[in-house]
């Protein structure tokens, strides 16, 4: 499991677990956009949608999902999300009373990750069993 920024990090590395993984999940607004934090970070989706992009550049055949509440790409950065989209990057909305769950699991005698939403769509529960997790986490500002 990482943040976005950890992601990216990873990415450029070239780490094999992250780029040659088959299931990706890059999950958003993790603690923010809630009571505590009511605000947008404002970059991370277009932070994930670029590391998105990379992996598809780099493992075609990864499957990627970004879960999110609002995707906010300002700008011109919108044509990351077009690119993102075209590419097969899997878009999967979800409301706030009903958060993506991860749970933690042995399987094979191995140690995965599984995560659960509802597709607005579909309106089932879908279960995506991942091998690298990403947080976007709700940033903030240091204090002085």
């Amino acid at each position: 499991m990482f943040t976005v920024l950890e992601l990216e990090e990873e990415i450029d590395k070239g780490n094999p677990r992250v780029c040659s993984s088959q299931n990706q999940v890059i999950i958003q607004c993790v603690g923010s956009r809630e009571k505590d934090r009511p605000y947008c970070s404002r970059l991370c989706c277009s932070e994930s949608i670029k590391s998105a992009l990379k992996l598809k550049e780099i493992n075609p055949e990864i499957n990627i999902y970004v879960l999110y509440r609002d995707i906010r790409t300002y700008g011109f950065k919108e044509q990351y999300y077009q690119q993102a989209r075209a590419k097969g990057v899997f878009f999967i909305r979800y409301d706030l009373p009903d958060k993506p769950e991860v749970q933690a699991m042995t399987e094979n005698g191995k140690d995965a990750l599984r995560v659960s939403i509802t597709d607005p769509i579909l309106g089932e529960r879908l279960s995506i069993d991942v091998d690298t997790l990403a947080l976007a986490t709700a940033s903030q500002a240091s204090r002085l």
